[in-house]
């Protein structure tokens, strides 16, 4: 999955492993090891008046390219966002063509087979265009074909049958996209070995798919409707079995032989080949009341986190098998004003899990209980130091 709100790299200005999260209202903020204690800091502060990016945009997603040593940062407002990984401070918007994007969702990096250049892809949601792609992260085009649901009888794209891609990653030499049509009466498979040229694969049924992984030779997407889709090409998919009820997938892994999909309600699934699935025989009793958004799997343990609301239930749990699931300990309650902070990715670096709020933490104005967490081992969590400056 390439929609994640957080990313580490080795930042050689500061002398160390840094973690850069993105969140709501345009917020970007960054943590390393100060003092001996991890610590977070605004990454705006010192040379922005407001700590936010202008106009404020609610943050999708942010990738970390090392070989070109940048961050991007896709926004709901149709614009990309970049830096030098030597100075997070200074962020710059990207050269999008115009009116390509109402929102834009994913952005993912790979080495195309055509010719051995590196090329980004972002995509999102229509407003001309559902990929635009760059070489350098800072200048964008658009593909030279419409990504489109063709006409049955003539071949050619329809205009009103536009791709919305939701999910977009580079594996086994080729981007492959998720998504619906625009008009939401399909869902949508799309491939390019380029980047450039695109090719749509229009799969049975409408449930909107949300996000796909690829491990073990198979690319594997999650969807609403409790419906998964998987593929041993990234060209020609067939439906999963074993799935029941109306769970709406939001994330996909892979680890310890077995994939584990997560999805609102407290639902959790896994499969030993993404083929047939199995629901999770043991959820803690807050489960069905969260909405779980993300799942990753490093150093034995599978970790998902969830939103759950205003209700007092955990939003961490984790799993050696993905089968058997507990709740995280030490996530504090914030009171019946601010619940449990809510956690919309989770990411492992530095040997540690960070799990990543949607909402900006700012001391003073947010419950202590809301502030940034990290676990050696996705069970036991410690509240993390956070500097105002």
């Amino acid at each position: 999955m390439s929609q994640h709100l957080a990313a580490s790299y080795f930042n050689s200005e500061e002398g160390g492993p840094t973690i850069v999260a993105v969140h709501d209202n345009g917020y970007i903020d960054f943590g390393r090891v100060f003092n001996g204690r991890f610590t977070w800091f605004a990454a705006m502060q010192s040379q922005l008046s407001s700590p936010y990016l202008p106009g404020s945009p609610t943050l999708n997603t942010l990738l970390y390219n090392q070989e070109h040593n940048i961050f991007l940062v896709g926004d709901a407002q149709g614009n990309i966002w970049s830096a030098n990984g030597n100075d997070i401070y200074d962020w710059n918007k990207a050269n999008l063509p115009s009116d390509a994007f109402n929102s834009v969702k994913a952005i993912a990096y790979g080495r195309r087979s055509t010719d051995g250049q590196g090329i980004f892809v972002a995509s999102g949601d229509i407003l001309n265009y559902s990929t635009i792609y760059s070489f350098d992260g800072q200048n964008w085009s658009h593909p030279n074909q419409i990504i489109a649901h063709k006409d049955e009888l003539y071949g050619t794209p329809q205009w009103g049958r536009l791709a919305v891609i939701n999910d977009i990653i580079f594996a086994d030499s080729m981007f492959v996209g998720v998504g619906l049509g625009s008009d939401g009466d399909y869902t949508g498979i799309y491939y390019s070995v380029d980047g450039v040229t695109w090719n749509c694969q229009c799969l049975s049924g409408q449930a909107q798919l949300n996000a796909l992984t690829y491990a073990d030779n198979l690319f594997v997407a999650v969807a609403d409707q409790s419906t998964i889709w998987y593929s041993p090409d990234g060209k020609n998919w067939t439906i999963a079995t074993g799935l029941s009820g109306e769970a709406n997938f939001k994330d996909v892994t892979y680890g310890n032989r077995t994939f584990v999909a997560v999805a609102d309600e407290g639902t959790i699934w896994l499969s030993p080949d993404g083929k047939q699935w199995t629901i999770a025989n043991e959820i803690p009793p807050d489960g069905p009341d969260i909405t779980f958004n993300k799942v990753a799997f490093r150093a034995g343990q599978f970790v998902a986190v969830a939103d759950p609301g205003k209700r007092e239930a955990v939003p961490i749990y984790f799993s050696s098998d993905g089968k058997v699931w507990s709740q995280g300990k030490h996530v504090y309650y914030g009171g019946s004003e601010w619940g449990y902070p809510p956690f919309y990715d989770v990411i492992y670096a530095n040997n540690r899990f960070y799990a990543i709020q949607r909402y900006a933490y700012q001391p003073d104005q947010t419950s202590d209980a809301w502030g940034p967490y990290s676990s050696t081992d996705g069970k036991t969590w410690d509240i993390n130091n956070y500097s105002a400056g």
